[in-house]
This record gives C-alpha cells, sequence and structure tokens, in this order.
C-alpha cells in the first residue's frame, strides 16, 4: 500500500460513516469488542503500524471498523497522515495522568545553579 493510499477509506461524513454501519451490522456485532480489545492493547502514545499483514482487500472494512469504534467512544486513536500507522491515545484524564505519572523517572533532572 503506497503512503497515503489508505485515507481514501476514512469517513468524512456522518453519512459515510452511518452507511458503513448499515452495511457492516453483522460483523460490527459479532467483532467490534475483539477489535477494541485489540486496539485498546496497544500502547498508550506509540505510533504502531497496525496495518502489519492485513489483506490489502481487508483494508477498508479494518479502518471502517475503527472509524466506527472511535465515533462510538470504544478507542481513542490518531491516525498518522500516512495511515499506515495509528496511535492510541487516553480514554480518560486517569489513563493520561497514569502514563505522566510513568514517565516521571524519565525527567531530566533541573540544572543545578551556585549562588
Amino acid at each position: 500500500m503506497r503512503m497515503n493510499e489508505g485515507c481514501r477509506y476514512l469517513f468524512r461524513t456522518r453519512a459515510a460513516l452511518d452507511e458503513f454501519r448499515r452495511r457492516y451490522a453483522t460483523f460490527i456485532a459479532s467483532e467490534a469488542d475483539r477489535y477494541a480489545e485489540w486496539v485498546n492493547g496497544f500502547p498508550l502514545m506509540e505510533w504502531v503500524e497496525y496495518l502489519n499483514g492485513v489483506p490489502k482487500e481487508n483494508v477498508p472494512v479494518l479502518v471502517g471498523m475503527l472509524c466506527h469504534l472511535y465515533d462510538a467512544g470504544r478507542i481513542n486513536i490518531c491516525f498518522h497522515p500516512t495511515l499506515p500507522v495509528i496511535r492510541r491515545d487516553p480514554m480518560s484524564l486517569a489513563e493520561w495522568n497514569a502514563w505522566c505519572e510513568a514517565l516521571e523517572p524519565l525527567k531530566i533532572p533541573k540544572k543545578r545553579t551556585n549562588k
């Protein structure tokens, strides 16, 4: 897949998302939990190449499912402009705070000033 080829599968309107939901209602009902669990298992705030191993013909449905889950509030992701990577963002302030606290030991000590 070329860099931005997958961007055409993102839904730009509510009508397009609603049409996807109607067309794939059975698939969504049976697979949404599994997809949400998969995405929510990605490392927080890191870009992930989520399309690795996905057959080209399945990309539109996968991207559609991610758009559905995002709109439904089941996942919080950011698509990279090149689309083959996404980043899982915090679902709540508590998750954000926990992530920030986990980074605390990585902070660079402040420079001392001798006065």
